[in-house]
């Protein structure tokens, strides 16, 4: 069994996910404390790099230092990591193609504080590329030998990340500083209202609240139109990041564009960012949905809801390992 906790829009702070976690784990029933931290949007930067033909902990070792240069900090102030997207070739030369990922101590350890505080035991920091691919692997029953490279959107409420996948690799990423918030604004400025308000009418809207029409005096029909406009113009701002990453897919790995695309995150409940998505790229894009308690998915109530795959659902073994540095 799974926890997928939703937390306030914007930055929570460090007593809402204290509360958010404990109260997932008095419902869940849990009986165990060991957990996998997904580490949130913000906190962690990623970069394809090509890289000499190097493996194992010397590719990672090479990586680390190279991140050094790019993010203008020493070695020591972060914690990185690596997907192997596989050989490419470079001016005729064979290289590797990986994708690195850095997170400052900064921003990890106040995070790792607050889920132990809250009364799990950190056993790894998993990242929403690794977890979601997971996660339609799982619930993948096909046995295709070629597997066909796709988008992953998760969507959150202040940044998106963006990935293409490939059977099992996880080939290129991008971070995006476009989410739900940016959406909310737009229909704030339209209907000249709060943005919390303009969150609430997109909820409303949406079927995810009981609560009255938030809005007295502005028509339905109009807030439809603004928040549908306000997604519109979100899903073509996306549009040209999806487009310039499939480019660098295609060139990179020596193939076609992918034309498929997950999302998943916050965005996956919004009908019209999807719409717009596929309407503005070409590429035929789905939502996966998650509810508030997912079953793993080797369960067999996962096999009629693969949905519910939440991308907090990541296993320790596949996970970064957590280090803490003592003085």
């Amino acid at each position: 069994m799974a926890a997928c906790v939703p937390l306030p829009d914007g930055d929570p702070g460090r007593e809402a996910i204290i509360a958010a976690i404990q109260s997932a784990l008095r419902a869940g029933g849990f009986s165990g404390r060991r957990a996998v931290a997904a580490a949130p949007h913000e906190l962690i930067d990623y970069r394809n790099m090509r890289m000499p033909r190097l493996t194992g902990a010397a590719l990672v070792a090479a990586v680390h230092e190279n991140l050094a240069s790019h993010l203008d900090v020493l070695p020591d102030a972060y914690t990185s990591q690596i997907f192997d997207a596989g050989d490419v070739w470079e001016d005729d030369e064979p290289r590797r193609e990986v994708v690195a990922m850095a997170v400052s101590h900064d921003g990890l350890f106040p995070f790792l504080d607050a889920i132990e505080a809250a009364g799990l035991v950190p056993a790894a920091v998993d990242t929403a590329p690794g977890a979601g691919l997971r996660g339609m692997h799982a619930a993948d029953e096909s046995d295709d030998e070629s597997p066909t490279a796709r988008f992953l959107l998760d969507v959150g409420y202040s940044a998106t990340t963006m990935a293409i996948v490939c059977g099992t690799s996880v080939r290129f990423v991008r971070k995006l500083a476009l989410g739900l918030v940016t959406l909310d604004d737009d229909t704030a400025g339209a209907l000249s209202v709060s943005r919390s308000q303009a969150a609430l009418v997109r909820d409303t809207l949406a079927g995810r609240t009981n609560e009255e029409w938030p809005l007295v005096g502005t028509e339905h029909e109009a807030a439809v139109l603004s928040v549908r406009a306000a997604a519109g113009r979100l899903a073509k701002q996306m549009a040209s990041e999806i487009q310039k990453s499939g480019q660098y897919y295609a060139v990179t790995f020596r193939t076609g564009r992918p034309v498929e695309g997950t999302v998943v995150g916050g965005g996956s409940t919004e009908r019209w960012l999807v719409d717009s998505l596929k309407k503005e790229t070409g590429v035929a894009f789905a939502a996966i949905e998650s509810s508030p308690w997912t079953m793993h998915p080797s369960t067999p109530a996962a096999s009629t809801a693969p949905g519910v795959l939440a991308a907090a659902v990541g296993l320790a073994r596949y996970g970064e390992r957590v280090t803490r540095r003592v003085a």
